[in-house]
């Protein structure tokens, strides 16, 4: 069955799970990266119909590193496991809510308008490109707010234009794996033993979908 699925084009690899937090993390990662290029892989039949974009620049060989583009946040929205669906959302982004909710709490509701992301990616994976991000006050470095937080685009031009549908399945699955999460360390706290400032939990940031003022993108929006 392993080899059938290798020459249909699905990636996989093994991952020795010890009973650490390290190594737990290590596996779940692996096996949601082999997973999604296999998906990539096998919806192309074996190969890849898709085209990454062009331009696309890595932090490790840019110089500078960092090179802040600013933009104008038009909507934000979350995923609702209620409908299933994204919906529009008034709330600070759940990233940085999770950094500092002293700071969301603080602010009364007046979100920062600026979201900054860095013109270099530092990760790539089958599917999308991650860039560092920033939320800003003002469009400049010194209206930064809050934490470095991570922004995920597709890395395939025939996607682009999906826009908030392309982050549909993503945020569903990240809402699954809090879902999943919130199971297993129920199981823990119920094991002997149990140490609430020493047992080790898992835990998932939830994710938000920022819709931001681009003129460059198509639409005008990215």
């Amino acid at each position: 069955m392993t080899m059938g699925a290798n020459l249909g084009g699905a990636k996989g690899s093994f991952e020795r799970c010890e009973k650490t937090a390290h190594s737990l993390t290590s596996a779940i990662s692996s096996m949601v990266s082999s997973t999604t290029e296999s998906r990539v892989t096998l919806q192309a039949g074996g190969r890849s119909s898709y085209t990454e974009r062009s331009g696309l620049s890595s932090e490790k060989h840019s110089f500078p590193k960092l090179s802040w583009r600013f933009y104008k946040i038009l909507e934000h929205y979350i995923y609702d496991p209620k409908v299933q669906c994204l919906v529009t959302s008034s709330l600070m982004p759940l990233a940085a809510s999770y950094t500092n909710p002293t700071e969301v709490n603080r602010r009364m509701g007046s979100n920062p308008p600026h979201l900054a992301i860095n013109a270099n990616y530092f990760g790539k994976g089958a599917e999308r490109v991650a860039f560092r991000c920033r939320l800003a006050d003002e469009s400049n470095i010194r209206g930064f707010v809050f934490e470095d937080m991570i922004a995920k685009e597709t890395k395939h031009d025939q996607r682009i234009q999906e826009r908030i549908e392309f982050h549909k399945s993503f945020a569903e699955t990240q809402d699954l794996a809090n879902y999943l999460a919130d199971q297993f360390n129920a199981h823990i706290r119920g094991i002997p033993g149990y140490d609430p400032l020493l047992t080790p939990v898992i835990r998932f940031v939830s994710c938000s979908v920022l819709v931001v003022e681009d003129h460059s993108a198509p639409g005008g929006s990215r």
